[in-house]
């Protein structure tokens, strides 16, 4: 539709109906001057008269045409009236129109409207739009769904996204602004403080010590109260003005008879690695339990467990602070004649008998201890029945089985009732899970798994006989044990959901199976790698590697015998380091990187006899060890560029260092026992600041 739009007179009609207006009646001009002419309507020539020619036209009268028509008149209008009068008519003639012809067909019934639909498709970036774009698809909703369907599809058409443009060229700097308003003041900052602390003379006999930090209330400090609490230390800076101590700390029963025997010997540093606790005896009152404030303080008797004979504190245990509880465990024969569990808190001085059975030892040499589930799991004397789980205190002590977490205890109550015995040889926890060894009442002994749940499964390492797992670490999420299986003794990995796996083929130089792996050395997890000793040659064990990522078990070297058999292994500072022997160098100590080349001797004594080490523990870049390096045992420092002497506590005779107890490494010292030729074997110390940094020595 046109409305409202006028063309110009000068310009062709372009309404159709006009076009077909005009084009009819060019057409009737031309038809009727035909008519005409076939007629015998002849319009003069010319006329004699100055008078006007006239044509007059009037409808057909009468009968003349059915369908009607016109009446062509013509003549010369003598009077000049402009009208052709009849009596001016010269000729006429009449043109008839045609009958109406008859109706048409009636047409087919167009078909109803199809709403048309356009649907959009995002296109991810790929081959066919590098920076993705969209496809357009478009056609009629046949069946009026509302959606555009397969069938109902007319075309597509993909419209992609195009490349980001190039950076246009960097503008030059505008002017420089107004500067803004000041904004509101910071917090107050808090004020440093830098305190003199007295010098600890069992350490240093003359010096100075310094402690930094903000005035920030932090942990159990208070903010701004300017006095620097130990939570709100920052760097402590101690110099001292020559060597520092070292020597003997006790003399408990006095002269040559010893402090320290076989069996009244455990020792431990506590919660801050400055206290330090030990079985003692001064020779009256029996083997009990002893506190040595700092590590250097005279000895105080702490608990008198057994007054009628040896407590012997840790014989089967050890002492073992537990930080998470704040309390010492520990086994120990009461007054009533019984080896238990037991543990001490110093807050309140009062020690806790944690499980106790009329008549019988809870705790014998087979016994174990693990961190488990928020407290200490401990096997029974030689696995007869569940272990027992504890927080620390008596009404937080219970068999396995009644742990208050564990929902599926009851269960596990009931199951173990057809066993034998659990975890005489094997008690690990990976973090989350328990795994031990089981017996069941054929005699067979294979792997027991314990989830969070306290749910229960066997994994059945050899089927139809025992395995007789040993020697186990938590390592590639599951566990390493030693066990017999249809290749003879080897290491076989588990996990809860794949179950057993054997994954050394360990066979002996003369064909036959190996029987013993893992046994003096054990099993050590480090670095990702698990270390792990073997006999394949002759009676001596050699030392192996097996890698989890890869597979890859190798021996890592061929003369090194015997790994662990007098010092057990301690990982520290990029190594695992451990006794060992050579046929060259005797007994020494030995490091691995987990590589060939990275295992190696470290010779304290030359020849074959050796150093004959038998503690070792981390030390600064290295480890501290008692060992003979040709002038009586004494205590060394080996690292792998070399080693030195610290310190012999009888050095025009033997000392008899590693003898009795252990060598523990505290904050300011390293602590064993030994012998001056004065006291007999008592507590030593020697403060290790020097070495490990912790003390600047100036004179």
């Amino acid at each position: 539709m046109n409305e409202g739009r006028h063309l110009p007179s000068n310009q062709p009609p372009t309404n159709e109906n006009e076009r077909r207006r005009h084009g009819r009646w060019h057409s009737v001009g031309l038809v009727l001057a035909l008519v005409l002419a076939a007629a015998g309507f002849v319009l003069p020539e010319e006329v004699s008269t100055p008078s006007t020619f006239l044509l007059h036209t009037s409808a057909a009268e009468g009968n003349e045409c059915p369908a009607g028509g016109t009446r062509f008149a013509s003549g010369v209008d003598v009077n000049a009236n402009g009208v052709l009068d009849t009596s001016e008519e010269v000729n006429h003639v009449v043109v008839c129109d045609g009958l109406q012809g008859t109706n048409g067909a009636g047409g087919a019934d167009g078909n109803d409207a199809v709403p048309s639909l356009l649907s959009t498709t995002t296109i991810a970036s790929g081959s066919t739009c590098p920076n993705g774009g969209v496809l357009l698809s478009w056609g009629g909703d046949g069946n009026g769904n509302g959606l555009l369907e397969p069938e109902e599809l007319l075309g597509n058409e993909t419209v992609c996204h195009g490349t980001a443009g190039m950076d246009g060229a960097q503008g030059g700097f505008g002017p420089t602004g107004a500067n803004g308003a000041d904004g509101a003041d910071g917090a107050a900052g808090f004020t440093s403080l830098i305190e003199p602390r007295s010098v600890p003379t069992y350490v240093c006999s003359a010096g100075l010590v310094l402690v930094m930090g903000l005035d920030d209330g932090a942990g159990a400090g208070i903010r701004d109260d300017g006095v620097l609490h130990d939570d709100e230390v920052d760097h402590v800076l101690r110099l001292c003005d020559g060597p520092l101590a070292f020597g003997r700390v006790t003399d408990l029963n006095t002269g040559l008879s010893n402090s320290f025997t076989s069996g009244c010997d455990a020792m431990t540093f506590g919660e801050d690695g400055k206290d330090l606790w030990a079985a003692m005896s001064d020779g009256a009152t029996g083997c009990e339990l002893y506190f040595v404030e700092d590590g250097w303080r005279p000895p105080v008797r702490v608990l008198d467990l057994n007054p009628a004979g040896d407590a012997e504190p840790g014989r089967m245990l050890g002492l073992t602070w537990d930080h998470a509880a704040a309390r010492l465990f520990f086994d120990a024969v009461g007054e009533q004649g019984q080896r238990d569990l037991w543990a001490y808190d110093p807050i309140s001085g009062q020690p806790a008998r944690l499980t106790a059975t009329a008549g019988m030892d809870t705790v014998d040499f087979t016994s174990r201890m693990v961190q488990w589930n928020g407290g200490r799991v401990v096997s029974q004397p030689g696995g007869a029945g569940l272990p027992w789980w504890t927080d620390g205190t008596v009404e937080g002590t219970h068999l396995l089985e009644d742990q208050p977490s564990l929902s599926d205890g009851e269960a596990l109550g009931q199951w173990s009732q057809g066993m034998l015995r659990f975890a005489r040889d094997v008690l690990i926890s990976d973090g989350t899970d328990l795994w031990m060894e089981v017996e069941d009442a054929s005699g067979e002994v294979e792997m027991l798994h314990i989830d969070a749940n306290g749910t229960p499964t066997v994994h059945d390492i050899h089927p139809g006989t025992s395995s007789a797992p040993t020697s186990g670490v938590a390592i590639h999420g599951g566990v390493a044990v030693s066990a017999t299986t249809i290749e003879g003794r080897q290491m076989v990995h588990l996990t809860a959901e794949a179950g057993p796996r054997i994954v050394t083929s360990l066979v002996r130089s003369n064909g036959q199976a190996t029987e013993v792996v893992g046994d003096a050395f054990g099993t050590v997890a480090w670095n990702g790698l698990l270390l792990f000793d073997a006999v394949v040659d002759g009676a001596d064990a050699s030392l192996w590697r097996w890698n989890p990522d890869t597979d890859e078990v190798l021996p890592l070297s061929s003369s090194i015998l015997a790994p662990g058999v007098d010092a057990k292994p301690v990982a520290h500072d990029g190594a695992v380091w451990f006794s060992c022997v050579t046929m060259g160098t005797g007994a020494e100590i030995c490091s691995t990187d987990g590589s060939v080349a990275g295992t190696l001797v470290h010779e304290l004594r030359a020849g074959w006899q050796g150093s004959a080490p038998s503690h070792l523990a981390p030390l600064g870049n290295g480890v501290a060890v008692l060992a003979d390096n040709g002038s009586g045992a004494a205590l060394h420092h080996v690292t792998i560029e070399g080693w030195g002497s610290l310190y012999d506590p009888w050095s025009s005779g033997d000392a008899g260092t590693g003898r009795y107890g252990s060598l523990i490494v505290g904050e300011d010292a390293v602590a064993f026992v030994a012998h001056d030729g004065a006291t007999g074997h008592e507590l030593h110390a020697w403060a290790h600041g020097g070495l490990t940094g912790t003390w600047t020595i100036w004179n």
